[in-house]
C-alpha cells in the first residue's frame, strides 16, 4: 500500500513540474495552440482531486502549491458533487475546453467528468501565471431536475406576480377609498361656504319686485284720476267724489 501511494506521489510529482514547465516554455514561445495539453494537465489535475478528497493526504496543497484555504475548498466542492456523482470512472474529452492565456499562463480549464452513478459533471481550474489558483466543481442536472428547477422558478414567479398584484389591490382598497373621502368633504365645504354667501346676494334680489310692485300702483292711481276727470268732465260735474272704480282691466 505505502509503495502504491509512493507511486502515485511520484506521479503526482512528476506531473506538477511537467505542468509547469509546458506553462513556462508556452510563455517563452508565445501564442500558440495548446488547449489538448491544457486539457489532459486538467484531466491529471482531477485525479488528484478525486484521490485527494477520497484520501484526505493533502495533495492538493502538497503538490500543486495551491493555498490551504482554496485547497480545502476544492475538496469540499468535489465531494459535496460527488454525493450525486460516485467516484471517477472516466473525462468526456468532447466536452472538455480550455481557456488560456499562453502570454501569462492564465485560463480556465473546464474538465467533463463521469461519475459511477451514471452523472455526468464540470470540473473548473483557474490557472494563474501557469498555477493552478483554484478548483470547483459542479454536477449536471439530469433532465427531471432540470424540469423541477424550471417548474420551481415558474411557480416562484407566479408566486410573486400574485403577490405584488395582491399588493397593488390592497393599497386601492385602503388609500383610494380615503381619497374620495377627502375630495367629497372638500367638495362639502366649497359647497357650505357657497351656501353662506347666497343669503346676503338673495336681499337685493327681493327688494326689486317691491319696488316694481309700488311703481304699479302708483301708475293705476294716476290712471284713475285721468280716467275720472275726463268722465266728470264730459257729464259737467265739477268733482269726482261720488266716483267708484270697482276694477281695472288692461287690454295690451
Amino acid at each position: 500500500m505505502k509503495k502504491k501511494l509512493s507511486i502515485i506521489l511520484s506521479s503526482a510529482f512528476a506531473f506538477v513540474l511537467a505542468f509547469t514547465l509546458l506553462g513556462f516554455s508556452v510563455r517563452a514561445a508565445g501564442k500558440s495552440d495548446n488547449s489538448a495539453q491544457y486539457i489532459k494537465a486538467g484531466e491529471q489535475i482531477v485525479q488528484i482531486l478525486a484521490e485527494d478528497a477520497e484520501k484526505k493526504d493533502g495533495s492538493l496543497e502538497s503538490y500543486l502549491g495551491m493555498e490551504k484555504k482554496k485547497a480545502d475548498d476544492a475538496t469540499i466542492s468535489w465531494r459535496e458533487m460527488s454525493g450525486k456523482f460516485g467516484t471517477l470512472t472516466g473525462f468526456n474529452e468532447e466536452k472538455c475546453s480550455a481557456t488560456i492565456d499562453d502570454s501569462t499562463g492564465s485560463g480556465t480549464i473546464n474538465i467533463a467528468v463521469t461519475g459511477s452513478n451514471n452523472r455526468t459533471g464540470v470540473v473548473t481550474i483557474e490557472l494563474a501565471e501557469g498555477y493552478v489558483d483554484s478548483i470547483s466543481s459542479a454536477i449536471d442536472d439530469t433532465f427531471a431536475e432540470s424540469l423541477e428547477k424550471a417548474g420551481m422558478n415558474t411557480v416562484i414567479g407566479l408566486a410573486m406576480a400574485f403577490g405584488i398584484l395582491s399588493l397593488i389591490a390592497i393599497i386601492i382598497r385602503l388609500v383610494f377609498p380615503q381619497i374620495f373621502k377627502l375630495s367629497r368633504k372638500m367638495e362639502d365645504k366649497k359647497a357650505g361656504e357657497a351656501a353662506a354667501q347666497s343669503p346676503a346676494a338673495a336681499a337685493p334680489a327681493t327688494a326689486v319686485p317691491m319696488a316694481e310692485e309700488t311703481a304699479e300702483e302708483t301708475d293705476d292711481g294716476e290712471l284713475v284720476a285721468v280716467i275720472a276727470a275726463a268722465i266728470a268732465a264730459s257729464e259737467g260735474r265739477a268733482t269726482t267724489d261720488d266716483f267708484r272704480v270697482r276694477s281695472i282691466r288692461r287690454h295690451f
